[in-house]
């Protein structure tokens, strides 16, 4: 966040995030470690396509817990496990999907192509929100400017 935003507009955000957060029960803190998230998709790609929507988003879920409450490292091969462990998974079949093998042979090619296709679509961070086909919101825009936007492309002014 700080890369992307600058030390004054990444506290902004991180108090914004706090204050919603703790409204909807939400602990955030930013101390933890921030890795490459491959693998944390590989986990979520793999999980929906062999457990379900359901259980993909329990996952997610827990990623974002330990990521976000917990400062974990998501980027870490025990801290997926852990993760999707205490949700339900398997904990042989989760090493195995994030080692490449079984299921999650090919998984990262399918994410790297993925990626590929939605930056060529203009997608430049998470949440990533398209409204009305053709606008772009990117980030953790506040539900006001968000739902202003969305009027915008429904009146046409988009």
């Amino acid at each position: 966040m700080l890369r992307k935003m600058g030390p004054q507009m990444t506290e902004a955000a991180q108090t914004r995030l706090k204050r919603v957060g703790a409204a909807l029960g939400i602990n955030f803190k930013f101390g933890g470690s921030m890795g490459s998230s491959r693998l944390a998709h590989v986990l979520l790609h793999t999980t929906a396509a062999e457990k379900g929507l359901v259980m993909q988003s329990k996952v997610s879920e827990m990623l974002f817990q330990y990521q976000f409450e917990r400062e974990e490292d998501v980027s870490c091969v025990d801290t997926l496990v852990r993760a999707a462990v205490e949700v339900g998974l398997g904990e042989g079949e989760v090493r195995e999907w994030l080692a490449g093998e079984g299921a999650g042979r090919g998984v990262v090619e399918v994410i790297e192509e993925e990626g590929r296709r939605v930056r060529e679509e203009g997608v430049k961070g998470v949440p990533h929100f398209v409204i009305g086909g053709s606008y772009h919101v990117d980030g953790a825009v506040d539900v006001g400017e968000f739902f202003e936007k969305v009027v915008e492309v429904r009146e046409g002014r988009g």
